[in-house]
């Protein structure tokens, strides 16, 4: 499960099975553009999505978008 929140840092968590994204305005606006997009189209163009910040980790985690097959 992935719970998207308002916050004003960029910051990701991870607790037992669920992944918790801090996203700023700019972040959040971001991914429901790439969302829109993928809707429209069915792809994510391009995949890398957002960098966010770990608790206990010096470099920032990278995130990106991808289609799975099902």
């Amino acid at each position: 499960m992935i719970e998207m929140r308002l916050n004003v840092l960029d910051r990701l968590e991870m607790k037992n099975n669920l992944l918790l994204l801090d996203m700023s305005s700019d972040a959040l606006e971001y991914a429901f553009y790439q969302l829109s997009e993928f809707l429209r189209t069915g792809y994510f163009f391009p995949s890398e999505f957002w960098s966010f910040s770990r608790e206990g980790r010096k470099y920032d985690t990278q995130v990106f978008f991808g289609k799975l097959s099902s």
